[in-house]
C-alpha cells in the first residue's frame, strides 16, 4: 500500500480530490474512498478518476470489483 499512496494517492488529489482514503478491507483486497469538495467537482473528475484506475491496475495488476459515486450525506 505504501507504494500505492505514493504513487497514485497524488495523481487524484491533484484532480482536484480534498481526501483519499485507502482502507484495506482483506489480506488482498482495497477500498479507495475518495472525497471532492462538492458533487459537482466530483462528477467533472470522473473521467480522470478512470484513468489513475485503469494505471493503477495495469501497475498492480489488479482487478476493480466496483465503483461508486454519489454525494456524501455527512462528515
Amino acid at each position: 500500500m505504501g507504494e500505492a499512496k505514493q504513487k497514485f494517492m497524488p495523481l487524484i488529489l491533484a484532480i482536484g480530490a480534498d481526501n483519499v482514503y485507502m482502507v484495506r478491507t482483506s489480506d488482498s483486497s482495497i477500498s479507495v474512498v475518495t472525497r471532492f469538495p462538492n458533487e459537482d467537482l466530483g462528477k467533472a473528475a470522473m473521467d480522470k478518476i478512470s484513468a489513475v484506475r485503469k494505471k493503477a491496475a495495469e501497475h498492480f495488476a489488479m482487478t476493480l470489483n466496483s465503483a461508486h459515486a454519489g454525494a456524501c450525506l455527512s462528515s
